[in-house]
């Protein structure tokens, strides 16, 4: 009987303990690169979320420019502004929680007061749940 007991294929306990701390070392690794995969992936939509909403700003300073009746072909200087407005909005049924960025438009006279052209930018900034920054700049010349 001893014979067939040393004889006897099989694990033993310490290697199964160590199988299983292998794997589920690895599952924690996944686990954790998914999550952090999630966490980029919806601060990715939020800067092109921010994106569209200064291309928007930027085309209505377009607008701006084209109808312009006291100086054609120029972008008023009173364009200015500065605000917030929501990148997200909070939803408590989903649970998600509402980004609100600071936006800023700049409208700054060509150098030397000559007036052939105005550059124009449009910043939007924002802090991410995760306490990550971010910023989003468009400049243009008019």
């Amino acid at each position: 009987m001893q014979n067939r007991l040393r004889n006897a294929c099989g694990f033993t306990l310490i290697e199964l303990m160590m199988a299983i701390l292998i794997v589920s070392i690895s599952i924690a690794a996944l686990y954790y690169m998914y999550a952090q995969g999630k966490v980029l992936l919806e601060e990715q939509f939020h800067r092109r979320l921010a994106l569209e909403k200064a291309r928007n700003k930027m085309e209505w300073l377009k607008y701006l420019e084209r109808t312009n009746e006291n100086n054609p072909g120029h972008v008023p200087l009173n364009a200015r502004e500065h605000g917030v407005e929501f990148l997200v909005r909070p939803d408590t049924a989903n649970g998600t929680v509402g980004i609100v960025a600071q936006y800023v438009v700049d409208v700054e006279p060509s150098p030397g007061g000559q007036s052939l052209y105005e550059t124009v930018s449009v910043i939007y900034s924002w802090e991410e749940p995760s306490g990550r920054e971010y910023e989003v700049k468009l400049t243009s010349i008019y």
